[in-house]
């Protein structure tokens, strides 16, 4: 209760004292149309869908690597051999995406 602000509190704060306007804002908002497309070049659409492709295989990534981790912290622990063949696909996975991954089932 007595921990300092957080960004989270600061807009709903701002959100319970200015509720009807920003409702007003919004309906009026969402009838809008921002002619996007027509504002971006065709090199700045380029650019953003390759920036949504990297977050989007980064976000790949990260979970692949959870999921190896996870696996791996079940095989060093039960030494199934069919968890060493999971392993192996995670990792081809995970360097198809990551080519500097290294990680040899000789590890282990």
């Amino acid at each position: 209760m007595f921990r300092k602000a957080t960004a989270i509190t600061e807009v709903l704060e701002k959100l319970s004292k200015g509720f009807e306007q920003y409702v007003q804002i919004l309906s009026h908002m969402r009838g809008e149309y921002f002619n996007i497309l027509e504002r971006l070049s065709s090199g700045d659409v380029y650019h953003l869908e390759r920036s949504i492709d990297r977050f989007e295989s980064n976000r790949e990534l990260h979970a692949l690597q959870d999921q190896f981790l996870d696996l791996y912290s079940e095989y060093v622990k039960s030494k199934k051999p069919e968890l060493k063949e999971r392993l192996r696909e995670l990792v081809r996975q995970i360097q198809k995406i990551d080519e500097s991954f290294r990680f040899t089932m000789d590890q282990i």
